[in-house]
């Protein structure tokens, strides 16, 4: 400590030296003063035939449902996929606000259980930090 203090008051500054490995956080990615932005939110699923959301996401076979989401870039390429139909794909364009709205019907033949719906951002020019997925999970019920 006193040497600290004789280079501070010979030199007028005080170098600190900080362990790497202090300022790196999980997975060796900085988070000390590190710029995050905010999680795409997972789209919301309103109904097709009375426009009201459905918050316990649950649905029927062969129903009708509007996905309604934001936080892409504007007018970004989407990818969307079905995790219970692998080779089930098709694209949408996200609006001039990076927002979009997508009426998707559930398989008519759809088994009963949960599903998850995947949205991806294909628009290389987004910034690494920045998120470019989001998921929407919904169950198909018996009925």
């Amino acid at each position: 400590m006193r040497s600290a203090v004789l280079a501070v008051c010979l030199t007028g500054s005080l170098a600190v030296a900080i362990p790497a490995g202090l300022l790196l956080g999980h997975d060796g990615l900085v988070v000390a003063g590190a710029s995050r932005d905010l999680a795409i939110p997972a789209p919301r699923l309103v109904s097709c035939l009375s426009g009201h959301p459905i918050k316990d996401r649950q649905l029927g076979r062969g129903e009708c449902v509007r996905l309604v989401g934001s936080g892409f870039l504007p007018q970004e390429l989407i990818l969307l996929t079905e995790s219970r139909r692998p080779g089930w794909r098709t694209y949408l364009r996200a609006d001039p606000l990076g927002g979009f709205s997508y009426r998707y019907l559930v398989a008519a033949t759809a088994a009963p259980g949960a599903d998850v719906l995947t949205f991806v951002g294909t628009d290389r020019s987004r910034p690494v930090s920045a998120p470019s997925a989001a998921f929407c999970r919904f169950t198909v019920s018996n009925g």
